[in-house]
C-alpha cells in the first residue's frame, strides 16, 4: 500500500454489491455524519455483479446497487475491471464465493491491493489459485473475518483449546 498511503483519500472499489457489507462500507467511508465515520477512505466505484442461482445475492444486488449510487453517489460501473482502474484498491465482496476467482482474476492484471469478503472461496485449489495469481501480477491479497473478533466465538474457541480439543 505504499504508492496509496501518500494519497489523502483513498479511493476503494466495491465488486459485488449483493452483500449488505457493501453499503456499510460505503456508509462509514463516505458518511462524514455518520458516527462510526472513518476518514481518509472513500468508496468511488462499484460493480453490483450477483447471481441469478443464489436468492440472497439476486434479492439484494438492485436495493444495495441503488443505495450505493443514489445515497452515497457510488459510480456503478458494469464492469469489475473499470472498478479496479478508477481504485487504489478494490474489496470483492460478492456473497457468492463460487464468483471470487474469476472476479480476482479479472482485477488482477490491473494491479490494485485487494480485499476478499468471507468466503475465500470454495475450495482449496481455488485458495491456491488466487494466490497464485496475486503472485504472478503482484497482488496483495487480503482475506479476513470479523468474527474472528466475536466475544461469544472467542469464548467457545478459547474453552474449546482448554480442553485439548480439535476444531
Amino acid at each position: 500500500l505504499e504508492p496509496v498511503l501518500g494519497k489523502e483519500t483513498i479511493r476503494v472499489g466495491l465488486v459485488g454489491l449483493d452483500s449488505s457489507h457493501a453499503p456499510m462500507f460505503s456508509r462509514i467511508l463516505n458518511d462524514p455524519n455518520d458516527p462510526e465515520h472513518i476518514a481518509g477512505a472513500t468508496v468511488v466505484a462499484g460493480f453490483p455483479g450477483g447471481s441469478d442461482d443464489m436468492k440472497i445475492s439476486c434479492s439484494r444486488v438492485k436495493g444495495f446497487t441503488n443505495k450505493l449510487r443514489d445515497f452515497y453517489k457510488v459510480a456503478i460501473i458494469d464492469d469489475p475491471i473499470e472498478v479496479a482502474r478508477r481504485s487504489d484498491v478494490v474489496f470483492i465482496l460478492a456473497v457468492d464465493g463460487r464468483t471470487h476467482l474469476k472476479l480476482f482474476e479479472q482485477i488482477a492484471p490491473v494491479g490494485k491491493p485487494t480485499f476478499v469478503d468471507k468466503p475465500f472461496c470454495v475450495s482449496l485449489p481455488e485458495a491456491k489459485r488466487m494466490y497464485e495469481v496475486a503472485d504472478m501480477f503482484g497482488v496483495r491479497l487480503f482475506a479476513s473475518s470479523v468474527y474472528r473478533y466475536a466475544d461469544e466465538l472467542v469464548r467457545l474457541l478459547n474453552g474449546i483449546r482448554k480442553r485439548s480439543e480439535r476444531i
